[in-house]
């Protein structure tokens, strides 16, 4: 049986037997790192999944339920463990949901891709799926402390995140709710050493129909014009999630905002963002260019594909650096002959598009094809 892992208290890493330093800290590894991750009391402490993962404490908690600390017997690593607080009656949904995250997981296999290890149900057929522990902070919560990030910061993360999301369309899979608080940053707080794509609980599966008809799926501050009308979804979609991420973080508001649902909606199908460099000056024009390509309207707009999201993110990067010649942004801007908009693919999303346009006061144009509603 191999040793098991020594860990350095302040980042959490693991280093393997024979090292008895960090070499990022240079502190000493410690053989017990759960003392050294803050944790509240539970009243699930003790309690075993799997025969495998013991729960030692409460890591957070959000809208659908908690995230625990548990400890992995048999490498002796720490893991979460998310258990969701949710009537019996919708827990069949939610089992669903965390089977499709696990599966997804374990499909894509990328290094900016949260590892999950269980999926399953508790006795009382609560469900309940244990992941990679994670030290650091969401992309979102770093922006709600901070305000408007570093363009760098952003570019950096940005990318890593398209690589994870290029990996996951390689394999047919798109995720679909895009958003800072599903990007964490691995490291210390104010710092990121890797990123981390989570929460792919929303995924589709190319070809695969999951969604009926006039339901719509994701956050809705991020959500693409297609999904806010439930026309299909593919890579695109998570292009204009990216785009709307990079928003955020730039210039530290929402694309959209309003406190009526229907009324975000309809913004999000029809108004076009505040440019980036209005609220944000100090944003050089090519990253404000490509944010705008990512978040447009007409999903064939947008960058071909996630892998050239990535290289024109790489690019940008390297200039930023390293100066030389500014990049160019593979995107023509939309003029008042060749307008930006979203064209509803079938009957049902017109009829729903025709709507948002009315809960905005605007006439419904003459979607094609079909004419209007």
């Amino acid at each position: 049986m191999l040793p098991p892992p020594m860990f350095c208290a302040r980042c959490h890493r693991a280093f393997p037997d024979g090292k008895t330093e960090c070499d990022r800290h240079g502190g000493p590894l410690v053989t017990a790192l759960f003392p050294f991750i803050p944790s509240r009391p539970t009243e699930r402490e003790g309690l075993v999944i799997a025969d495998r993962y013991e729960i030692k404490g409460v890591l957070g908690e959000g809208g659908s339920g908690r995230v625990y600390l548990a400890e992995d017997l048999v490498s002796r690593r720490p893991v979460a463990v998310k258990i969701p607080d949710v009537p019996k009656m919708h827990r069949a949904a939610t089992s669903a949901r965390f089977r499709r995250e696990a599966e997804v997981a374990k499909i894509i296999d990328h290094v900016n891709v949260v590892d999950t290890f269980f999926t399953g149900e508790l006795a009382d057929g609560t469900p309940v799926i244990v992941m990679e522990y994670l030290f650091g902070e969401t992309l979102g919560a770093r922006a709600r402390r901070e305000g408007p990030l570093a363009v760098p910061v952003v570019l950096a993360v940005a990318r890593e995140v398209a690589m994870a999301l290029a990996a996951a369309h390689r394999e047919g899979i798109f995720h679909r709710d895009m958003k800072p608080d599903n990007v964490f940053l691995v490291g210390e707080p104010g710092q990121h050493h890797e990123v981390k794509v989570v929460d792919f609980g929303l995924a589709k599966v190319r070809n695969e129909k999951r969604t009926s008809t006039g339901t719509t799926l994701g956050t809705v501050e991020f959500m693409a014009p297609e999904q806010c009308v439930a026309d299909p979804s593919d890579g695109r979609t998570d292009i204009y999630g990216l785009g709307a991420v990079m928003y955020r973080t730039l210039t530290g508001v929402l694309p959209f905002e309003d406190k009526q649902i229907e009324v975000l909606l309809a913004k999000q199908l029809i108004e076009s963002p505040i440019p980036v460099r209005h609220l944000a000056p100090a944003v050089p024009a090519p990253v404000e260019k490509l944010v705008l390509a990512c978040m447009s309207k007409d999903p064939s707009r947008r960058p071909e594909g996630m892998n050239t999201v990535a290289s024109e993110l790489d690019a940008l990067l390297v200039w930023m650096s390293a100066g030389g010649p500014r990049p160019e942004v593979s995107w023509v801007p939309p003029s008042a002959v060749d307008p930006d908009r979203y064209i509803p693919r079938g009957y049902a999303s017109r009829l729903v598009a025709s709507a948002l346009y009315r809960k905005l006061g605007k006439t419904p144009p003459e979607f094609s094809p079909g004419g209007p509603v």
